[in-house]
């Protein structure tokens, strides 16, 4: 954090800071605990545009009234500052909050897949628009502005990765058709984008990346990461055909942010994309 950034801070909340404390997490921003003389924020500095398409995220979430956002206190260009949550560790009795939360976020509908505006997965770019409508199909949606663009980006630097391009794309196709509707998602979940407050247990989610589209690409990252609880999922669902359906669905979506990963982190993702692919072309 530059001293413009801290006279910032000061200035808005008539306070002198006290102490920062820089926050581990996210691949591109700079994040920190800012403790003044009354309360403390969280600071965040990142490049403009990825601010901004964080701000659209949080503020659309929050007005869906489904769960809870950071509320955000100020921004100026490179700059966001929201309330500061004090979190715990998760408990059994928060998977049921989370389904809830989650069921409500997805009851958001589109006509369209993708989001008025491009927006950003981490430090990857990611494509919304033209936005496609339901009728044009989730399958050729997912394919041309999500798997292939992760995947031919990889390919530059693993160039057999693209070797099998035409039959991941059928069995895209394959796994994704019939998706009938277009709900908004979060699109970048996974538990450290899950807040609990400590004093109320309210549930938060943080570091959006949102867009319309299938309700169940929502789980794509954090089946990579060990997955949600049966007890998640048994809340979530209605009954045992959604769940189904996911598990026919999960390894594409999983596949997309393997490949986001792989392209922002390296070579410590590549076995993980080469397992997922190669049961994606299993017969």
């Amino acid at each position: 954090m530059k001293i413009r950034h801290k006279l910032l801070i000061e200035d808005y909340f008539k306070e002198k800071i006290k102490s920062i404390q820089s926050l581990e997490g996210g691949c591109t921003a700079s994040t920190d605990k800012i403790t003044l003389e009354n309360l403390c924020v969280l600071a965040k500095v990142d490049e403009p545009p990825r601010l901004k398409s964080e701000i659209l995220g949080i503020k659309t979430i929050a007005e869906s009234g489904s769960i809870k956002t950071p509320k955000i206190l100020f921004h100026d260009n490179d700059l966001l500052v929201t309330e500061w949550i004090d979190s715990r560790p998760s408990l059994p009795s928060d998977y049921q909050n989370l389904a809830t939360g989650l069921r409500k976020l997805h009851k958001d509908q589109s006509d369209f897949f993708g989001l008025k505006e491009d927006n950003f997965l981490g430090a990857s770019f990611q494509i919304n628009t033209p936005e496609l409508s339901v009728s044009e199909g989730w399958e050729i949606f997912f394919w041309e502005y999500r798997l292939k663009p992760q995947l031919l980006n990889a390919a530059k630097h693993y160039a057999f990765l693209s070797n099998d391009i035409d039959r991941l794309k059928e069995a895209t196709f394959e796994r994704l058709q019939g998706v009938e509707s277009s709900r908004l998602i979060h699109g970048d979940l996974w538990s450290g984008n899950i807040l609990i407050d400590s004093q109320n247990s309210d549930l938060y989610l943080i570091d959006p990346a949102i867009y319309y589209g299938d309700a169940d690409a929502e789980f794509g990252l954090i089946e990579c990461f060990g997955g949600l609880p049966k007890l998640f999922y048994k809340s979530y669902y209605e009954n045992s055909t959604g769940v189904i359906e996911l598990e026919n669905k999960i390894e594409v979506y999983k596949l997309y942010h393997l490949l986001n990963h792989l392209n922002i982190f390296g070579t410590g993702y590549l076995k993980q994309c080469q397992k997922v692919i190669e049961k994606l072309l299993k017969p």
